[in-house]
Parts: structure tokens; C-alpha cells; sequence
């Protein structure tokens, strides 16, 4: 038995008002230099610039704020003291900002 194949390519909008109007208007919009392009992000890189753009209000409200810690740390980076427990981190942050019963023993 021999069967004989032939293949005929046939556009898919053809004869279709719609769809070849649409057809029309795509290939305009391809060939023009006026058609702005869009800008595409990823859920990434719109995540990395949130944390930019919080990072740098963050370091900015910390500057414009006058006091003893800010004296002493001008950055918002954290102090990192490995192998210390929360409980000497917190007794060396009290020494760094003169915050101790020591500088308080007036007000008893």
C-alpha cells in the first residue's frame, strides 16, 4: 500500500477579519521605533531593589538622628561579636553608649 503525503502549509489567520487586523497591528508595532518597550522584572530583582531602597532610608533616618549611639556607630551595619552570648553583647552595647549603673548612680 502507498500512500502519497503532501503538506500545505496554510496561515492560521487567514481569512479571519480579526485576527489578520491583529496580525496587521503586531507587525506595525514590531517594525516601528515609537512602540516604548516595557520593562520587565523579576519578583528578584524587584525584591533586591525594596532592600536597597529600605536599606538607604534606614541609613538615612539613622545620620539625621543625634544621639549617643549614633555618635558612636555611624553606620546601620550590626556589630558583629562572635561566640558572645545576648547577654555580654548587651552589657558591651550598655559600655559603648555609656549607659551603665555606674554613669546612672546620680539618680538613685
Amino acid at each position: 500500500m502507498e500512500i502519497d503525503i503532501c503538506y500545505v502549509w496554510v496561515p492560521g489567520h487567514c481569512g479571519i477579519h480579526g485576527n489578520e487586523k491583529a496580525d496587521l497591528e503586531a507587525s506595525k508595532a514590531a517594525s516601528s521605533q515609537d512602540t516604548p518597550l516595557l520593562n520587565v522584572y523579576t519578583y528578584e530583582d524587584k525584591k533586591k531593589q525594596t532592600k536597597q531602597v529600605l536599606y538607604h532610608e534606614w541609613l538615612k533616618m539613622w545620620t539625621n538622628q543625634n544621639t549617643k549611639l549614633t555618635q558612636i556607630k555611624n553606620n546601620i551595619q550590626t556589630w558583629n561579636n562572635p561566640g558572645l552570648k545576648r547577654k555580654e553583647e548587651t552589657i558591651l552595647n550598655r559600655l559603648r553608649i555609656g549607659h551603665t549603673f555606674i554613669t546612672h548612680r546620680h539618680l538613685i
